[in-house]
């Protein structure tokens, strides 16, 4: 479910972009690969692959675009803002295999994932109008927007598995960078009526640390070398409504 706010003034716009999700079960099975051979600890020695549940999704992009009346942002305006994404997953009735060739089922709930990112970005948005009726006449005027930013971006996530004895906790802090892309054409079709189309790509990388911690077996320990990356990609078909 998306919900759009926005705010325009001679020199400057605000924007408040919201999403959240409405179904819950994936198509996508999610996989995991642990080591558990301590005298091979840069082996992995288990695989696991569980369907996968979205108990939660939001999306939250608030910015804000300047165009003051200078030359040089007459077609290229300013844009700056801050973005937080947050998904948790819960795995389910999955499957086990390892190295040494044994395998179990996993009924049940498996693991509890949650994600957190945090943006802070910066960038650049160019908007025109593209004449349609050369290609057929009966489409209305079309106004074209791209938008690049680039973001500074922090990363939290936590792990549980529920199918373990104690509370096995593992956690990755991270910190990056985002690349972001839009695309989007709006036709009009009424005096206050919109129809428009998006097309949005992003591509997070973080690195940091990581840590286990398990209080049933009196088990802490953390290290560096995490990576933590994303890519999100989505086209969008929406009608807009101005009041």
């Amino acid at each position: 479910f998306a919900t759009r706010f926005s705010y325009h003034a001679p020199h400057w716009s605000a924007y408040y972009d919201g999403y959240f999700n409405i179904n819950r079960d994936s198509g996508l099975m999610m996989q995991d690969s642990d080591w558990e051979d301590e005298q091979n600890p840069f082996q992995k020695s288990v695989f696991s692959e569980s369907k996968c549940r979205l108990n939660s999704g939001w999306l939250m992009d608030l910015g804000l675009n300047l165009h003051p009346d200078w030359a040089i942002f007459r077609d290229v305006s300013p844009i700056i803002g801050m973005r937080y994404q947050y998904f948790y997953f819960t795995t389910h009735d999955g499957y086990q295999v390892g190295l040494d060739g044994h395998s179990v089922d996993l009924p049940g709930d498996g693991i509890d994932f949650k994600q957190t990112f945090y943006q802070w970005y910066l960038g650049g948005l160019v908007s025109t109008s593209v004449n349609t009726s050369g290609i057929w006449r009966s489409l209305p005027t079309a106004t074209l927007r791209l938008q690049a930013d680039y973001a500074l971006a922090r990363a939290k996530n936590e792990d549980l598995h529920l199918l373990r004895r104690g509370e096995r906790i593992t956690r990755d802090n991270t910190d990056g960078h985002c690349w972001h892309f839009n695309a989007a054409m709006a036709m009009d079709l009424r005096h206050n009526m919109k129809a428009r189309f998006d097309l949005d790509f992003q591509r997070i990388v973080t690195h940091g640390d990581h840590e286990l911690s398990n209080s049933f077996y009196d088990i802490y320990f953390s290290f560096s070398g995490a990576k933590v990356w994303s890519d999100m990609f989505s086209m969008t078909g929406l009608i807009e409504f101005s009041f």
